[in-house]
C-alpha cells in the first residue's frame, strides 16, 4: 500500500477547501425575491403569465414570504420574441432598482392539449441572483397527464415538485 506524504494529503486538503469556498451560495428564502416573466417557446402569453401566478402561490410553501411581483408592462413589439424579451428586461430593471436578492425565471418549452388528449407541460425554473444575474440553480422537468386531465393542474403539480427540489436555505 502507498503511503501519501503530510505534503500531499496538505496540497488535496486545500485545493478541496478552494473548490467548495468558490462554489455560489445557495438562496435564502428569507432574502427578497421576486418572479420575472418566463421565456415561452409556445409563443403563449397566458402560459407565462400562469406560471407566474402558480409560482407566487406556491413559493409561500417553501419558505419563501418575501416575494414581490414587477409591475405589469405594455410592450408595443411587432414580434412575440421582442416583447418577452422586453418584458424580461423592464423585470430586471425594477428587481435591481427595489434591491431585490433573488429571481425566478425560466422557460415553457410546452404547454399543450397533445392530439391524444393529453396535457404536456415542459418546463425550466432558474433562480437568479439579481445583482449580477448569474444563475445559481436551474431545474428541468417535464410532464404528461391522462386525457382529460387538466392542463393548469398538470402544472401545477409539475412547478410545485421542482421547486421542492431547488436547494433553498429556509
Amino acid at each position: 500500500m502507498k503511503k501519501i506524504s503530510f505534503a500531499s494529503f496538505l496540497t488535496f486538503f486545500v485545493l478541496l477547501l478552494t473548490a467548495c469556498s468558490s462554489a455560489p451560495p445557495l438562496p435564502d428564502a428569507k432574502a427578497s425575491w421576486t418572479i420575472y416573466p418566463f421565456y415561452g417557446h409556445v409563443e403563449n402569453d397566458e402560459a407565462t403569465d400562469q406560471v407566474q401566478r402558480m409560482l407566487t402561490v406556491l413559493a409561500p410553501a417553501q419558505g419563501i414570504k418575501n416575494l414581490e411581483l414587477p409591475p405589469a408592462t405594455e410592450v408595443s413589439s411587432t414580434t412575440y420574441l421582442l416583447s418577452q424579451a422586453h418584458r424580461i428586461q423592464n423585470s430586471r430593471q425594477w428587481a435591481e432598482q427595489h434591491q431585490v436578492k433573488y429571481a425566478f425565471g425560466g422557460t415553457i418549452d410546452r404547454w399543450e392539449i397533445n392530439d391524444d388528449g393529453k396535457p404536456v407541460v415542459a418546463l425550466t425554473l432558474d433562480v437568479l441572483n439579481v445583482a449580477d444575474n448569474s444563475k445559481l440553480v436551474s431545474t428541468t422537468s417535464s410532464s404528461e397527464g391522462k386525457p382529460g386531465d387538466d392542463l393548469y393542474e398538470q402544472s401545477r403539480i409539475l412547478l410545485r415538485q421542482m421547486l421542492q427540489s431547488l436547494p433553498i436555505i429556509q
